[in-house]
């Protein structure tokens, strides 16, 4: 059978049973005589006793055929013992049998099957599926058609039209699936631009050639045909504007999108010249050009009497685009415009009068303003409230000391009556307020007539079956003795519906009707439950590169239990929250098996590979350039690959990672991160430009990241490197590791925690972290050490523009065994952009003979910042920052910390802030500069 008949070409049971019915009336043909005896007598009756005849025989027929239909249905229907199925490429067998509802052991239910077939094709990769059985369905083939992938599109023949052009009206691109409909219909799209291009007489061929076994290319012959010549262009009007604006000359291809363009371009000019009544029009045909053009009339517009407000915030307010005539009408918009232009500040006595003066060519709109006193608020006042003039001037629009506004004081009118309404008071009546103007105030009095509270003396729910009223009461914000409010009437209803929609009473329906007593009101919910929907499957649409596994494992969904819609909605945010999609839409299914629904994903994939590249400049390291290829979907995993390359006057690095978030071991989940890096590195003096040594290292990173509540972290990492140290400055060497190659390799295990609400502009929250790194011998290192390193971070936001973030830092660490001082690669240093701005990189801490930083074995710092944003992605920040390095604990001493301040310039930007920070020392020595120029790209914390 086909998708739309099941099996047409075999018997179905129906036939089967009716076969059946036959042959056992070919057996009973003494039965069959005795009907055909009566019925040939029948005509012998009266008429009223033939009808009677005729109906008992028609009944008894009726009653041997159901007899012998259920006698030949078989009491043990036979079940599935093989399904086959062939043409499938896109996904597992296993998957389209489970949309199918096949399965081996089953009895065939067609109305399942049916279903089953509708909910394949909504995955948009079949063209026809058809399911083919035995006589007693024991054994089903299913074969499908899938739609091709389109690999490529190879176009000929055209000589005039581009690739590109044909491609960008095709309405398809290479990685769709493609239909023969829908090629035809691209196909006609590119004749009508062709045919607006001049070549009304464009053919085009196509066909679709088969690659791989469920991919294709198109192939393209056009023939693009004679084009339309301009032979003669006739202008009627300015015919120097027309010309200056037209781009076709005589000789030229007739080209309708060209011509549109000049007709665009000529009405912007004259639009923007103050004319009205522009008229452009243009006609084709037999090789000649027509066009004509009128220019209307030029407006100019002059203001008298604005003293207050310029003539370009009021020239915004007057629209005269696409009209034909400056009339009464336009100018009373015009005028009702401007006043409430004048009226936003202030002037509520302001008067406008345009009076209109034509001439042939031109029209004069004069606009004479009167803008009398400008007045600010003054007292707000409330008589007739029990509540306290605080709150109700909070919920005012109008402010004291803000402009006045005539417009405000009846919208502030309506609120407060809405007000009182959601506090109960149904009756409560404010007047119209009464204004006092003297000399530049406006004191506002309001009148308020409160009446009587209405409050809820009863609440019920009625046909509540599957929740009792005391537990759907008791969830929502309705209350006995609470005063009447339609709001929260409003959230009861829904919140009750949340309940049934999370139990899977999709269908539920609650209506609220109240009814008053006085001034009590009486509040009933009548529950419309509906039967109980349960899950069906999860129908997947649109994912062409990622596997179904990765969008399934995010689905919480299970078979056989109630449908939550609620649930439905999460699915969808989590799968916006992988990435890999730039549209995620959910919905029910239109149909439901035995009262099952399916929940239809309809996914839009992204485009899962970025390059980045960027150059900057800094005050240490001079120009940096940075590149980064990643692609975020590899094997249609969701698994993250990337290479990134960093080069600088002193440094080269090159940083290639992958990412899994999703790697199982030991059947829990976690995420996996690895790293290889290369790094060529100088490390120099600020002051004399010195060298103070020299370092390559490889190392390789890998560990496991695991998730333990929303807002907590750990992870465990395994380091490996090989550093090699060179033409070091022999006061800074420290220790025997120092000079020469190392093997460095351990352990680092961390945690984290992150409340924070956005993690590349965070505004609120906390980041707080704690990192512990050992290496031994016992790991293969040739150095022996143990590190630990806190952070903590806070972001408070003040108001919506200004947001106050402080940072605090410090770290540790110790050599132990043969190491009795870290080598130096894994010391700590501070100042520079990121740490402690105001001093240059990395010099605060322990110096050698000759002045240079050796860096130390613990650290403590602390940053300060007020950020704000002034618009346009532009944004200031004041900063405090302190710090400093010691080479032992013993000589921490808190009175060494380092304090700097200043101030920085952002620019916000897709992969970051770009600042600029000048940090200014505090508690400098003799020596050192005032302070330091800070170039970078992020937020310093």
């Amino acid at each position: 059978m086909s998708s739309s008949d099941l099996n047409s070409n075999r018997k179905t049971q129906y036939e089967f049973w009716f076969i059946r019915i036959m042959n056992t009336f070919r057996k009973k043909l003494r039965h069959v005589s005795v009907m055909l005896y009566l019925f040939l007598h029948l005509f012998r009756l009266q008429c009223f006793r033939r009808l009677i005849a005729i109906i008992l025989l028609i009944t008894i027929c009726i009653f041997l055929i159901q007899q012998e239909a259920f006698a030949a249905q078989p009491h043990n229907k036979p079940t599935i013992k093989n399904l086959q199925v062939e043409g499938l490429y896109s996904i597992k067998k296993e998957d389209m049998l489970d949309l199918l509802n096949l399965r081996i052991g089953d009895v065939l239910d067609t109305k399942a099957l049916r279903t089953g077939i509708k909910r394949a094709f909504l995955k948009g990769i079949f063209d026809d599926i058809i399911i083919e059985g035995s006589d007693d369905y024991t054994s089903i083939t299913v074969r499908v058609e899938e739609k091709k992938i389109l690999e490529r599109i190879e176009i000929s023949g055209n000589n005039h039209f581009s690739n590109r052009f044909i491609k960008n009206n095709l309405n398809i691109k290479e990685g769709d699936r493609v239909s023969l409909l829908m090629i035809s219909q691209s196909i006609t799209s590119v004749r009508e631009q062709m045919k607006k291009g001049g070549f009304p007489h464009s053919l085009i061929d196509y066909s679709l050639v088969p690659t791989k076994v469920n991919r294709c290319y198109l192939k393209l012959s056009i023939n693009e045909g004679n084009p339309e010549i301009i032979k003669k262009i006739s202008i009627a009007g300015h015919s120097d504007t027309v010309k200056s604006y037209m781009s076709l000359s005589e000789g030229d291809i007739y080209d309708e999108t060209k011509m549109e363009k000049t007709r665009r371009n000529i009405l912007n000019y004259y639009t923007k010249q103050g004319h009205v009544g522009v008229f452009f029009k243009y006609l084709f045909q037999d090789g000649i050009l027509s066009v004509e053009l009128k220019s209307g009339s030029k407006l100019d517009i002059y203001f008298i009497g604005n003293d207050s407000v310029n003539t370009n915030t009021l020239m915004k307010e007057v629209v005269f685009q696409d009209i034909n005539e400056v009339n009464t009408d336009i100018v009373e918009e015009m005028k009702s415009r401007l006043l409430s232009v004048y009226h936003q500040r202030g002037f509520p006595y302001v008067e406008v009068i345009g009076v209109i003066s034509e001439s042939p060519d031109s029209i004069i709109l004069n606009v004479f303003i009167s803008e009398g006193t400008r007045y600010r608020i003054g007292k707000i006042s409330f008589t007739g409230s029990s509540i306290s003039e605080e709150k109700l001037k909070d919920i005012l629009k109008l402010k004291k000391g803000e402009f006045f506004d005539i417009a405000t004081i009846e919208s502030d009118r309506e609120t407060l009556k809405e007000f009182y309404n959601s506090l109960g008071y149904l009756e409560a009546e404010v007047s119209k307020p009464e204004i006092n103007m003297s000399d530049d105030l406006a004191d506002i009095a309001f009148f308020i007539n409160e009446g009587p509270q209405t409050k809820i003396s009863k609440l019920s729910i009625q046909n509540n079956k599957s929740f009792s009223e005391d537990e759907l009461l008791s969830k929502i914000p309705l209350q006995h003795g609470n005063p009447f409010n339609d709001i929260d009437i409003s959230d009861s209803r829904q919140k009750i519906l949340n309940i049934y929609y999370r139990a899977g009473y999709i269908r539920a329906r609650v209506l609220a009707e109240t009814s008053f007593v006085k001034h009590s009101a009486e509040i009933k919910f009548i529950i419309e439950e509906g039967d109980i929907a349960y899950f069906g499957k999860n129908i997947i649409v649109g994912n062409e590169r990622t596997k179904p596994e990765v969008i399934e494992r995010e689905l919480q969904q299970k078979g056989n239990q109630p449908l939550s819609y609620s649930l439905v909605l999460k699915e969808k945010q989590k799968l916006q929250r992988l990435g890999l999609f730039t549209d995620v839409d959910a919905k029910l299914s239109d149909y439901s098996v035995d009262n099952k629904m399916d929940v239809i994903y309809y996914l839009d994939e992204a485009n899962h590979g970025a390059i980045e590249f960027g150059a900057g400049y800094g005050e240490y390291e001079r120009y940096r350039l940075f590149m980064d290829l990643s692609y975020k979907n590899l094997w249609g995993m969701n698994r993250l690959g990337s290479f990134r390359t960093e080069l600088s006057s002193l440094e080269q690095r090159y940083i290639l990672s992958y990412t899994d978030p999703w790697f199982l071991f030991l059947g829990s989940k976690f995420v996996l991160k690895s790293v290889l890096l290369f790094e060529d590195r100088k490390e120099k003096s600020l002051d004399t430009k010195d060298i103070l040594y020299k370092l390559k290292r490889t190392a390789a990173s890998a560990g496991l990241e695991k998730t333990i509540s929303e807002n907590i972290k750990a992870d465990l990492y395994y380091d490996f490197s090989v550093v090699k140290t060179s033409d070091v400055k022999p006061d800074i060497i420290l220790s025997r590791e120092d000079v020469g190659t190392l093997i460095i390799s351990g352990f680092r295990p961390g945690l984290i925690y992150d409340t924070r609400d956005n993690p590349f502009e965070p505004g609120e929250g906390v980041l707080a972290g704690l990192s512990f790194k050992i290496a031994s011998g016992l790991f293969f290192s040739e150095t022996d050490f143990a590190k630990l390193i806190f952070y903590g971070n806070k972001y408070l936001r003040l108001s919506e523009r200004i947001v106050l973030a402080a940072s605090l830092r410090g770290g540790i660490a110790k050599g132990f065994g043969t190491t009795s001082e870290l080598p130096i690669v894994e010391r700590f240093f501070l100042g520079g952009r990121t740490t402690v701005r105001g001093y240059a990189q990395d010099t605060l801490g322990p110096k050698g003979s000759d002045g240079n930083p050796t860096g130390g074995n613990i650290f403590a710092m602390a940053n300060l910042e007020l950020r704000t944003y002034i618009g346009k992605d532009i944004g200031l920040v004041a900063f405090m920052d302190g710090g400093n390095v010691w080479q032992k604990i013993s000589q921490a001493d808190m009175s060494g910390f380092k304090l700097t301040t200043g101030i920085g310039l952002r620019y916000k930007t897709p992969a970051g802030p770009i600042r600029i920070d000048y940090g200014h020392k505090l508690n400098r020595e003799t020596g050192e500069s005032k302070g330091e120029l800070h170039f970078s790209i992020g937020h310093a914390f």
